[in-house]
């Protein structure tokens, strides 16, 4: 298996940048359950003195807690799938290997 190192060591690379990444670009703590309550996550006065910013703010915390967090949550379980697959692959690859 000696000519076979040098591609197990490019999944396990493959593997550890899929884990890094899940925890790199998405970091558990903003995922839909650490999230804070949208009651006063955005606040208003950011967007100057409107009449609408309260309702502007509102609307952004519900895109975050409804739409932006689930995304997040699933890209962060896909690049995990990746790595578990690599995993796998490998471990597939020493099995059919063996005499």
């Amino acid at each position: 298996m000696a000519g076979l190192d040098v591609y197990f060591q490019a999944l396990d690379e493959c593997a550890g940048v899929a884990a890094n990444a899940a925890k790199v670009l998405i970091p558990a703590d903003i995922l839909p359950d650490k999230t804070p309550p949208p009651s006063k996550v955005t606040d208003a006065d950011v967007f100057g003195k409107y009449d609408n910013s309260q309702n502007l703010a509102a609307d952004i915390d519900t895109i975050w807690r409804d739409h932006i967090t689930g995304e997040l949550g699933e890209a962060r379980a896909k690049l995990g799938g990746v790595e578990r697959a690599l995993d796998k692959v490998q471990a597939n690859i020493r099995a059919a290997d063996q005499p």
